[in-house]
This record gives C-alpha cells, sequence and structure tokens, in this order.
C-alpha cells in the first residue's frame, strides 16, 4: 500500500513541473523596451529585451527633441554644420541658376572702374558660422580699399544670426565668357560649389 501511494506522489509531481514549464513564456518584461512582451513571464533579466538606439525611436526614426535633432548629413543627434549656396546676386538683382545650375553674370561695370561685382549668398543654418571662400580660378577681390589679383582663398565671412551670409566677389573684362567657379566651405568635408559664367 505504502508502494502505491509513493508512485501515485512522483507521478503527481511530474505532472506539475510540466504544467509548470508549458505556463513559463520567455520574453521582455521591460515597459521601456522596444519588443516589450505582455505575455511572457520570465526575462528579469532583460536577455530577451532590444532597445532603441539614443535619440531614435522602435522604429529608427530620430526623436527631434531638443538634444536629438538631425543634422544637415541627417545624423540623429549629430553636430555637423553644413555650407549650403543658394543664389548669386549682380549689384542685388537676383539671378537663377540655368537648367546645368549655372549662373549666368552679366560683367556689366559701373563707370566708375573696369570691374563688375556680385555676392554669393549662403546659408549655413546655423548662426555666426566662419565660412571660408576659395577658388581654382583666378579673378581679383576688392578688399580693405585694395584689389588682390588671387582667387578668393584666405578669406572669410560669417553667416549673421539667422546663419544667412553673403560672400563678394570681383571680376575684370578679360573673364568674360570665362566660367567661375567658387567653392565655400565650414571645413575641409563640408564643401558647397558654385558657378558662374561671366557674360
Amino acid at each position: 500500500m505504502k508502494k502505491i501511494l509513493l508512485l501515485s506522489l512522483f507521478l503527481f509531481n511530474c505532472d506539475e513541473d510540466e504544467k509548470n514549464q508549458e505556463s513559463i513564456i520567455q520574453g521582455c518584461i521591460d515597459f521601456d523596451a522596444c519588443n516589450y512582451d505582455i505575455n511572457a513571464t520570465l526575462g528579469l533579466d532583460n536577455e530577451f529585451c532590444e532597445y532603441a538606439e539614443e535619440c531614435k525611436d522602435c522604429d529608427g526614426n530620430c526623436l527631434n527633441s531638443d538634444n536629438c535633432t538631425e543634422d544637415c548629413l541627417g545624423e540623429c543627434g549629430g553636430s555637423t554644420v553644413c555650407l549650403n549656396i543658394y543664389d548669386v546676386w549682380k549689384q542685388n538683382d537676383p539671378l537663377t541658376r540655368d537648367s546645368n545650375g549655372y549662373y549666368h553674370f552679366g560683367y556689366n561695370p559701373t563707370g566708375m572702374s573696369d570691374s563688375d561685382y556680385g555676392t554669393v549668398k549662403y546659408l549655413t543654418e546655423q548662426p555666426l558660422t566662419r565660412v571660408f571662400w576659395t577658388s581654382p580660378d583666378s579673378f581679383f577681390v576688392y578688399y580693405m580699399d585694395e584689389w588682390f589679383g588671387d582667387p578668393i582663398i584666405n578669406y572669410s565671412t560669417y553667416s549673421g544670426d539667422d546663419g544667412y551670409g553673403q560672400q563678394l566677389f570681383y571680376v575684370y573684362a578679360p573673364f568674360v565668357g570665362d566660367t567661375l567657379t567658387i567653392y565655400g566651405y565650414i571645413d575641409s568635408d563640408i564643401i558647397d560649389t558654385v558657378f558662374v559664367i561671366v557674360e
């Protein structure tokens, strides 16, 4: 009689263990995780949990909070400031790009000198950013009441409080028909270019 009772207790305990194993659902039980499982019963050590990257939601989208906005390169939480040259003006008259992206600058000196000038308009998307200017083409720059027969190199401007700014350039008659290539850059990796055909 005792042997039968012991055997019955052993079988009963085995059945209970199987039921307990079946009721355990492995999964993430951390509410803050991306893969939180409301049905999970095991996972206190978070080994099953997956979390969003810093500054991003669980779908990989930038949170766009104060410290988590996309910079101009599209990096969430990044701090890169890009340069965008968007227009060339000639004596305050706006010029627009042609279908190839070139500006046509009409050479028309005022009579007070044998040169003409224009301005490169740009946006840095961050206020008071220093922008450097250079060109592989030789044209003249008027600076501090003096002519420099060099490209715009080692010259710089600062964007205003709204991120907008402009760089002055001068040309002489011999450059009519030439295409001037003007580079603006914040650092060696962030460069924007404008092409100006002198007519």
